[in-house]
């Protein structure tokens, strides 16, 4: 909390353009009756006193103009630099569909998210935006669930692959605050490797290769029982074939 103080006490002497030595003086010769004010006596020697009260009362008037004001609001707006990345990640739904396998990552770390040999590994995440603007894993990790996340099939699927727990019930719900966690967030820079999954995926899911491969086992091989007839159906095809070539060379 000092901390903060500090800071709005910095801000608070910079833009009210007061020098600080007529704040320290008003203090002192008010100080008498500013004790007076608390119903207990304040163990605190003049100086340490002074220095507390101008912390105190700064914070509180910056804290009452900031607020006032919005000037402490973050913009709605994401900076381009990390539009043109989250903008090439398609849905969870449509990545699935393409031949990305989702699963949990047995990892330590909650920001864990990677992509090998067309497999994406994610967990959950923690920490803040506002004191470390410039490692912002809230803001980098809810950008790209925000990504992966459009429809109620989305959620879905990632609660089926137990990447998502979904407390609320609804997945539609579950959906709009996913969408809705950025908000007001300013997204000031990307991790690198997120910056770099983006890219896989984006790369994986273009590839027309993948997405046949994937159309061809969902259709013919996503059960033992449909492999089992589709290969029969197969070897049965390519018996006729053989059969008929012979007739024709007879």
């Amino acid at each position: 909390m000092e901390e903060h103080k500090e800071r709005f006490f910095r801000s608070f002497v910079k833009r009210s353009k007061i020098e600080l030595e007529y704040l320290v003086g008003t203090i002192r010769e008010m100080e008498e009756s500013i004790r007076g004010c608390y119903a207990e006596t304040i163990d605190l020697t003049g100086d340490r006193f002074v220095k507390m009260i101008l912390m105190d009362a700064s914070f509180i008037l910056e804290l009452f103009f900031k607020f006032s004001s919005r000037s402490w609001t973050l913009p709605k707006k994401r900076p381009k630099r990390v539009r043109q990345h989250t903008e090439l990640l398609y849905t969870a739904t449509q990545l699935h569909e393409a031949g990305v396998k989702f699963g949990v990552l047995k990892s330590k770390c909650r920001f864990d998210i990677k992509f090998e040999k067309g497999v994406g590994y994610s967990n959950i995440m923690a920490l803040e935006q506002t004191r470390y603007i410039k490692n912002a894993y809230f803001a980098d990790y809810f950008a790209l669930m925000d990504s992966l996340i459009n429809t109620r099939e989305d959620v879905d699927l990632l609660c089926k692959k137990k990447i998502l727990v979904n407390c609320i019930g609804d997945h539609n719900a579950a959906m709009s605050m996913i969408n809705n966690l950025n908000n007001g967030i300013e997204c000031l820079t990307l991790r690198e490797d997120y910056i770099d999954l983006y890219k896989k995926l984006h790369s994986f899911y273009e590839n027309p290769w993948n997405k046949w491969k994937a159309t061809l086992k969902r259709q013919y091989f996503d059960t033992p029982w449909r492999a089992a007839s589709t290969v029969a159906a197969i070897v049965l095809l390519v018996l006729t074939l053989i059969q008929t070539a012979f007739s024709i060379f007879k």
